[in-house]
């Protein structure tokens, strides 16, 4: 798929290898691991919504021709996930990285019992994300140094590691009492899980910010705040 033919002989150079990944977040770890073995482009714009952003007919088009194409999953880009299924069908390697990390469910809320994407909020599944792309990086991109990709990988995961045990320390000092969390939506539960805090409820009780919160859904979350 990034192969030139030449006098009969396939070559291939980093410049001829693309990884495309759909959001930002998964963006970033796939270009540190990368470095400049590979071009890497990512869909979602910086301070875009995941849950609602689409993309164009031109990188549907992209999507459908990469060496490797990596999304979130677990049904987090709701707009995009029909063109991942058209690369599929034009046979893209693709990871859902969500599916493979040990994925956790919602606990509270209308999405209670469905798998949640927020998994980047856990720094130890975010490890596991490293090394799997790792993996599919060097498997599924032809050109690429495998070596260079790994070392860049456990570098990457080194500097995870050490957010995680800072993290750890700071959360620590906080009463156990005290460890509660109301957010705009259910976004945090794997750092909750993780870090153990309660979360207490949500503006929009929802797994996704395309839902919206009822009068009632409201009034009972003002009700937890102040209790």
């Amino acid at each position: 798929m990034g192969a030139l033919l030449a006098g009969g002989t396939a070559c291939t150079s980093p410049d001829d290898s693309r990884i495309v990944v759909t959001t930002n977040i998964l963006g970033d770890v796939v270009t540190e691991i990368v470095g400049d073995e590979a071009e890497v482009s990512v869909l979602m714009k910086r301070n875009a919504d995941p849950h609602s952003f689409a993309v164009s007919a031109r990188e549907a088009h992209t999507m459908q021709t990469a060496d490797l194409l990596v999304y979130n999953g677990l049904g987090l880009e709701e707009g995009v996930l029909r063109h991942v299924e058209a690369a599929k069908a034009e046979k893209v390697p693709t990871v859902e990285v969500g599916t493979r990390i040990n994925p956790m469910e919602y606990q509270d809320g209308d999405a209670a019992g469905l798998p949640d994407p927020h998994f980047w909020t856990d720094p130890t599944r975010m490890v596991t994300a490293v090394r799997l792309l790792a993996d599919e990086i060097v498997e599924h991109v032809d050109g690429v140094d495998a070596r260079v990709v790994r070392e860049r990988a456990d570098a990457y995961a080194k500097k995870i590691g050490e957010l995680e045990a800072d993290l750890a320390r700071r959360f620590a000092a906080i009463p156990a009492e005290r460890r509660v969390l109301v957010t705009n939506h259910h976004v945090f539960g794997y750092l909750a899980d993780r870090y153990d805090f309660r979360v207490i409820g949500a503006i929009i009780p929802s797994g996704t910010t395309l839902a919206s919160p009822s009068s009632s859904d409201l009034a009972s979350l003002v009700t937890a705040i102040r209790t």
